[in-house]
């Protein structure tokens, strides 16, 4: 009996360690710190005419046309009624920005060097007779082309053992393999010119199989 149960408890070690642990894109990001969000006590009016008076104070000094000055006089009379202090809220917003840059910096350090099982889309940084080998991998179509670009831990460059063969520059995959926390960047070519693009992740692929839908 007891030799019935060190086999057993062999054998499942084995499969655990061939395994693939299962993973979604909220994975990948790392431990966040809970914070006070100002702006929730804000009313849907109060958020707009902050937004107005945000937007139209980034804006080129040539945009701003009459209808746009009327807005914002009206945002700010609107404000000052509700006595919202829009100095405080605009420091605000500038700090959660920053806080939410270095948060999308963060990875998850439990999965270095993880065999996982992640569903995405490729993203093709050139094509080789329809072919792709090294691409990014990203959690929606559109992603790194559209402003604007997901954060560093939602984007992952894949390295793969042997060409794969797609139809579109952004194909719907699940991808197995070993996970690195290593940053890179890589030139992404547009329509318009090119970019570059960085990642928080290599992801070492073993296995690409069309996106499997769960």
């Amino acid at each position: 009996m007891k030799k019935i149960l060190i086999i057993l408890c062999f054998c499942i070690s084995i499969v655990y360690a061939q395994g693939y642990q299962a993973i979604n894109w909220e994975d990948l990001e790392g431990k966040v710190e809970a914070y006070d969000d100002p702006f929730e006590k804000l009313s849907e009016d109060q958020m707009y005419n902050l937004s107005v008076l945000y937007e139209v104070q980034q804006m080129d000094a040539s945009q701003v046309d009459k209808y746009l000055l009327e807005d914002m006089a009206e945002a700010k009379q609107s404000l000052e009624k509700d006595k919202i202090d829009v100095k405080y809220y605009f420091d605000q917003a500038e700090r959660i920005a920053k806080k939410r840059e270095k948060e999308s910096k963060l990875t998850n350090s439990t999965l270095n060097n993880k065999k996982v099982k992640l569903s995405g889309f490729s993203l093709a940084l050139g094509l080789n007779e329809g072919k792709i080998q090294e691409f990014l991998f990203v959690p929606y179509i559109g992603a790194c082309i559209h402003s604007p670009a997901p954060p560093l831990n939602q984007i992952l460059y894949v390295k793969s053992l042997k060409p794969v063969k797609v139809d579109d520059r952004f194909e719907p995959l699940t991808i197995k393999g070993t996970l690195q926390i290593k940053k890179n960047k890589n030139k992404l070519f547009l329509t318009d010119g090119e970019d570059e693009v960085e990642s928080a992740y290599t992801f070492l692929a073993d296995e690409i199989k069309p996106y499997e839908y769960e």
